[in-house]
C-alpha cells in the first residue's frame, strides 16, 4: 500500500498553523521523508510515525538551514535509540 502524508506545506517563514515543506511517502513498507523543515519531528509524531522508523531522508534542495534540520532529526533518532 502507498500513502502520501503532507507534514508541512508552508514556507521557511515560521507560522503558527503551518510548518515548512515536508512530505512522508509510505511505499511498500518503506517510510521515505522528503525534506525536513522546521517542526518535522513534531508533525511525524502527530501522524503516528516514530522518527526512528524512517528508512530514507531525501533533501530535494539545499538552503542554509536544510542540512541543520537533517542533523537535528538524525540526533533525535540516535538519542531515541539509546533510550
Amino acid at each position: 500500500m502507498s500513502r502520501i502524508t503532507l507534514l508541512g506545506t508552508g514556507t521557511c517563514q515560521i507560522e503558527h498553523e503551518r510548518r515548512a515543506s515536508s512530505v512522508l511517502l509510505e511505499l511498500d513498507g518503506l517510510l521515505i521523508l522528503f525534506d525536513c523543515g522546521h517542526g518535522v519531528s513534531q508533525r511525524l509524531l502527530e501522524a503516528g510515525i516514530s522518527h526512528d522508523k524512517l528508512n530514507h531522508i531525501v533533501l530535494s534542495h539545499f538552503r542554509a538551514n536544510g542540512p541543520f534540520r537533517a542533523v537535528q532529526l538524525h540526533a533525535a533518532i540516535v538519542c531515541g535509540a539509546r533510550a
